[in-house]
């Protein structure tokens, strides 16, 4: 019997709830990975517990917002992970930048970006048709291959390219970060995300079996 990927039954049970988003302005979403802050899932992917220099990324990272802050005028939130807590909505290592504790098939809805380090949780990317950026760094590259073969799996299925964000951004970021392959996105539906076509909730696709 076919069904729907975790995230698509998410927004199947929610999409007629009513949501007030406090955001007034135009906004990107960074989807968060546990590492380098957090241990996250390195053990169950194969790799040895190698972790990256959480300094290095924190700024890194910081960079990188500030540029996509300046050239597109949107501010950039963090979309907190399920299995990570933080001290408060705005812990010292995002440097200001404010943790969004509302669920992801709320808060990424009224995104015009959604950045991530090869979450699946861009399964929302494609369900509301907002663009996806793929950012890794030149410390994944080197210690973390496996991670990194995970992020080009899913890049390539959206027809995008990996930006290492300790590059020169301003010759590897342009406005084509905006661009959906809709034909792919329509695919990576189709594959990964539910193999349905009438929004029938897993539990009901359950009901029927039993």
């Amino acid at each position: 019997m076919l069904g729907n990927s975790i995230d698509y039954n998410l927004y199947l049970s929610h999409k007629k709830t009513h949501f007030v988003n406090d955001i007034k302005s135009d906004y990107a979403l960074f989807l968060e990975s546990p590492t380098p802050f957090f241990l996250g899932d390195i053990s169950l992917i194969g790799e040895e517990l190698i972790m990256q220099d959480a300094l290095k990324w924190e700024i890194s990272f910081d960079n990188f917002c500030n540029f996509i802050e300046k050239k597109y005028n949107l501010k950039v939130f963090i979309a907190n992970h399920p299995r990570v807590k933080h001290e408060s909505q705005n812990p010292k290592y995002y440097r200001g930048r404010t943790v969004l504790k509302s669920p992801l098939y709320h808060t990424s809805k009224d995104a015009k970006l959604l950045i991530n380090k090869g979450s699946t949780a861009i399964a929302y990317g494609i369900i509301y048709k907002i663009p996806i950026m793929f950012i890794t760094s030149s410390d994944t590259i080197i210690k973390r291959p496996t991670q990194l073969a995970h992020y080009k799996f899913l890049a390539s299925h959206l027809d995008k390219t990996i930006i290492n964000i300790d590059d020169n951004l301003e010759n590897k970021i342009g406005d084509d970060i905006f661009k959906i392959n809709y034909e792919k996105y329509n695919e990576y539906r189709k594959n990964f995300i539910t193999a349905r076509n009438d929004g029938i909730l897993n539990s009901d696709i359950i009901k029927e079996i039993l």
